[in-house]
């Protein structure tokens, strides 16, 4: 078999690993110590709100939210393309945290790149 052949069938398994790694956590705790989170593979589950599906100057979609749960928040969550997700969905995130995320001339704190949405009750 060929690299490349190698490396597609390897590609999903890698980032499903990644994926299954994520520190289960809460909202409340990220936002208590963002520090220990930065740059970290996270996974949590809260109310979607003040959701926004977006195409970008460049033509891109994406969609943002807010997240809380029962114990704290709300963070922002920001998706490529857009999420089938409606405010008031209970959701299970996973994806990387960052405490302070520069793009361009903007500035996000506290906010998960998500790699995977799915609703837990809508």
């Amino acid at each position: 078999m060929c690299r490349a052949g190698l490396l597609l069938i390897t590609m999903p398994v890698l980032i499903s690993g990644l994926i299954a790694h994520a520190a289960e956590t809460s909202v409340r705790a990220i936002l208590e110590n963002p520090g220990r989170y930065d740059g970290q593979e996270v996974t949590v589950t809260g109310k979607a709100s003040e959701v926004k599906a977006t195409i970008s100057k460049r033509g891109n979609p994406y969609t943002t939210f807010r997240l809380t749960d029962a114990a704290g928040g709300p963070m922002t969550v920001y998706t490529r393309g857009h999420a089938d997700v409606k405010t008031g969905d209970v959701v299970e995130v996973t994806g990387t945290f960052s405490q302070v995320k520069r793009v361009g001339r903007y500035t996000f704190y506290n906010q998960i790149d998500a790699e995977r949405i799915l609703a837990v009750r809508k």
